[in-house]
């Protein structure tokens, strides 16, 4: 394994090379030019993906190996192939790069902490990963692939994570609120964030009121058992299908709804422009009412922790969000979407 990865960091060179036309450099100067080298286009695919999924592979199986011999060479590379959309098109590939970093993530596995602070403390990730990220959350909208939809959110999941460790750094910190204020990717970037809380959202709920409904009829056993068997083999059926479902809808929500949070403490102007505000406005009232409003008690289910359903946590989230862009411009948003929503009345 130890000659494999050789290897690949030899590859990693050479693309490297052609990819830039010059001689490898640790600190590539970026934007490279929007068209590729016509060396660089013809060659095929897989020679990045076989990178990706070795890396994926040795993390997984023998994490000493990379542990100990990740070279400057392939952490470059992996942040070139993130940060050069205009030569790696295919969004499945840059998917792969990303999914590496995740793994590398200390979070995911602890011994790989020192790899992911030599990538997060070079030249190219303190300056253009965060922005780079942001631009391929949004790109992943669209892949092309008749599972695009499903796949987006494992992609942006990781996005997320590698997002909220770098938030946790000053000098990543700085650039992403910078990215903030230079122009239309970030209010881009938000707008997906928040179409994908809003679906998130209102699907984990929408699971977790079927749950309800079916272990409060299974608890009622006179009435379970009245039921005809494939009316209750039905029923058993589908809320194994909603527990799964709302297991992996909570986590994904989870994670975007984090971002909101922690997003809104530093950032503020995006959040209040024309073409987000009212939105944002609606989407926040709306899940207030669900964790609040007559009906939450058909939220309750049993072994919330099953689910990862902290409601509390997301309540004290959603407020804490309102409060961090206390100011004149939301607060008539939120009047706004009220009087939408219960429109004055004359008698």
């Amino acid at each position: 394994m130890r000659r494999a990865l050789l290897f690949y960091t030899s590859v990693a060179e050479f693309l490297l090379q052609v990819l830039t036309d010059a001689p490898y450099n640790y600190n590539p100067q970026l934007p490279l030019p929007q068209e590729p080298p016509l060396t660089f286009a013809a060659l095929p695919e897989w020679y990045v993906e076989d990178i990706a999924e070795f890396l994926l592979f040795v993390l997984q199986y023998m994490p000493s190996v990379v542990a100990d011999g990740l070279d400057d060479t392939l952490v470059t590379w992996l942040l070139v192939c993130v940060c050069t959309p205009q030569a790696i098109k295919n969004p499945y590939l840059v998917a792969k790069v990303v999914e590496v970093l995740f793994v590398l993530h200390s979070g995911i596995l602890p011994r790989n902490q020192p790899l992911y602070l030599k990538i997060m403390n070079h030249p190219i990730s303190e300056v253009h990963l965060a922005s780079y990220l942001m631009k391929f959350y949004t790109d992943v909208e669209t892949t092309g692939s008749s599972s695009e939809f499903y796949d987006k959110f494992t992609i942006r999941y990781h996005i997320s994570l590698i997002l909220k460790s770098m938030w946790e750094s000053p000098v990543h910190r700085d650039a992403i609120i910078k990215e903030s204020k230079s122009g239309k990717q970030f209010v881009k970037f938000i707008n997906m964030l928040m179409n994908d809380t809003t679906f998130l959202l209102d699907e984990s709920l929408e699971s977790l009121k079927r749950i309800h409904e079916v272990q409060e009829m299974m608890a009622d056993q006179t009435k379970w058992f009245q039921l005809p068997t494939d009316q209750q083999q039905s029923r058993t059926r589908q809320l194994v299908a909603d527990e799964r479902q709302c297991r992996s809808y909570l986590t994904l929500a989870r994670e975007t709804v984090d971002m909101f949070h922690y997003l809104t403490v530093e950032i503020k102007e995006p959040f209040l422009r024309l073409e987000l505000v009212e939105r944002l406005s609606a989407m926040l009232n709306f899940n207030l009412q669900q964790l609040c409003g007559p009906k939450c008690k058909n939220l309750k289910v049993n072994t919330p922790e099953k689910y990862g359903w902290e409601p509390r946590r997301l309540l004290g989230q959603l407020v804490d969000i309102y409060l961090h862009l206390d100011c004149d411009e939301f607060a008539s948003a939120i009047a706004q979407v009220l009087l939408e929503l219960f429109p004055l009345r004359t008698y």
